[in-house]
C-alpha cells in the first residue's frame, strides 16, 4: 500500500519557502568567502497566468545559475575524465508581480529576486530574455543596464524565442506578399467571369 502524502497547506509551503531561501544564502555565502563564487547567469520573462482569478497579474519567473570549481588538485581525477570539472546549480527565485514592461520596472523586481539568493546584479556575468523592449532596449533595457554595471556582460537569446519573433517577421512579410501575389488570380477569375457572361449573354 502506498502511503499517502499530506498535502501542504500555504502557511507550511510559505515556511519551506524561506527555509530553502535560507539554504541558498549560506550557500552562496560559503562560496563567496571561499573565493568560488565568480559570478552567476539568469534566464527570465513575466507571462500572465491562465487561472482567471488572477487576472490583470503578470508574474516575473526567473531562474539563476552558477557553476562551481572544485579544487585544481583534483581536476585529474577519474570522474573528470569525461567530464568537466565543474558542477552547476540552478534556482528558481520568488516569483513576482510585473505590472509594467519597461526596463527600469523589471531590473527592480529582479534586484529582489536576486537578493533573496544572496546575489547582486553586479555579479551577473550573462543574462537570457526574449526579443521584447524591455530585454533589448538600447538604453533603458535590462541588458544595457546590466552591461553598465559588469562590461564583461554577456547578453543572450532565448532560441524559442528567436524561431517565435523569426516566424512573426515571416508572416507579416508573407502576408504582405501574399496579398498581392492573390491580385493576378483574382482579376483572372473576374476576367473569365466577364468572358462567360459574354459568350453566354449573361
Amino acid at each position: 500500500m502506498v502511503p499517502r502524502v499530506p498535502q501542504l497547506k500555504p502557511v507550511h509551503m510559505a515556511a519551506m519557502d524561506i527555509a530553502l531561501d535560507r539554504l541558498v544564502l549560506d550557500r552562496v555565502e560559503e562560496l563567496r568567502t571561499s573565493g568560488q563564487l565568480l559570478g552567476f547567469a539568469f534566464t527570465s520573462d513575466s507571462s500572465p497566468p491562465s487561472s482567471g482569478r488572477y487576472t490583470g497579474l503578470s508574474f516575473l519567473i526567473t531562474i539563476v545559475y552558477f557553476l562551481t570549481f572544485p579544487d585544481v588538485s583534483t581536476w585529474d581525477d577519474e570522474r573528470f575524465r569525461s567530464a568537466w570539472p565543474l558542477f552547476r546549480e540552478g534556482h528558481l527565485c520568488d516569483m513576482l508581480n510585473c505590472p509594467n514592461k519597461t526596463g527600469d520596472e523589471v531590473i527592480l523586481l529582479l534586484d529582489k529576486q536576486f537578493a533573496s539568493k544572496g546575489l547582486h546584479r553586479s555579479e551577473a556575468v550573462s543574462g537570457v530574455g526574449d526579443g521584447g523592449g524591455e530585454n533589448e532596449g538600447t538604453y533603458r533595457g535590462i541588458h544595457s543596464i546590466l552591461e553598465r554595471e559588469n562590461p564583461t556582460y554577456v547578453r543572450r537569446r532565448c532560441m524559442a524565442h528567436l524561431s517565435w519573433r523569426e516566424a512573426d517577421q515571416a508572416i507579416a512579410q508573407i502576408t504582405a506578399e501574399a496579398a498581392s501575389l492573390g491580385l493576378p488570380l483574382d482579376r483572372g477569375y473576374q476576367n473569365f467571369e466577364g468572358t462567360q457572361r459574354k459568350l453566354f449573354n449573361l
